[in-house]
């Protein structure tokens, strides 16, 4: 295993022990002095969490940012100004809205790559060992997809996958979206909730029928919408009927 900083390579056979609870002395040290970056999914984890539609879930808890040489922009938690970059869902008892918290802290202290290339799925990961970081102490051993799929992250990953799919196409390295594709993404794939809304008021007709009544499982819409927004950008600017 090859190892920088913290974070050590891990094998998809290899095994490591890991568990996190109350017992553990260092519980919650990693809901704080936190950058939680956030992926298309996490939007339907936190509306469900807090009940709120997605013009208030941005207001009240998410950060947008446009990157230098990143096409659409990055999503961030807002963190609580408490001195201790605290998540704004820890407390004493722990998280607040574990049943829905986003990938990142499902994963912890996994961390999981996907790069696809000639149709084949590769899969790396890595193994975050921080000063603080007691649960390696005890608990049960683990291959890395096992440990993914105890946390529930397989639906979720497979969403984040078709995002991720499509943001490595090769034509995205001569990619320059306009404003209105960057807002469109961020609508498609993280508002999901207004996205549906404008369907359903005929804003895009060109989203097939089978895909939009694909809209009671959040998960096969969220794919279906990637490959909307795939033809869309791609397809359609090439001349392509759409």
């Amino acid at each position: 295993m090859s190892e920088i900083g913290g974070m050590k390579a891990i094998g998809a056979d290899q095994t490591f022990r890991f568990a996190c609870h109350p017992a553990v002395p260092c519980f919650t040290e990693c809901c704080r002095m936190l950058e939680l970056a956030l992926h298309p999914y996490d939007f339907i984890l936190l509306r469900r969490a807090t009940g709120l539609d997605s013009p208030r879930l941005f207001e009240q808890f998410i950060i947008e940012e446009e990157q230098p040489g990143l096409p659409f922009p990055r999503h961030y938690l807002a963190m609580v100004d408490d001195g201790r970059a605290s998540c704004p869902f820890v407390g004493a008892n722990g998280c607040g809205i574990y049943p829905f918290r986003p990938a990142a802290c499902r994963s912890y202290p996994l961390g999981r790559a996907a790069l696809f290339a000639a149709g084949v799925t590769e899969e790396r990961f890595v193994c975050v060992r921080e000063p603080h970081c007691r649960g390696f102490a005890s608990g049960a051993m683990y291959r890395p997809t096992e440990y993914l799929a105890a946390q529930g992250l397989d639906e979720i990953n497979r969403c984040h996958d078709a995002v991720a799919r499509f943001l490595q196409r090769p034509e995205m390295r001569d990619f320059t979206p306009k404003a209105e594709e960057k807002r469109l993404y961020v609508l498609a794939l993280c508002q999901i909730d207004l996205f549906r809304a404008r369907l359903e008021a005929g804003a895009f007709p060109d989203f097939a029928a089978a895909d939009a009544a694909a809209s009671g499982d959040d998960g096969e819409f969220l794919i279906r919408t990637v490959a909307w927004l795939e033809r869309k950008f791609f397809h359609c600017r090439q001349g392509a009927s759409c």
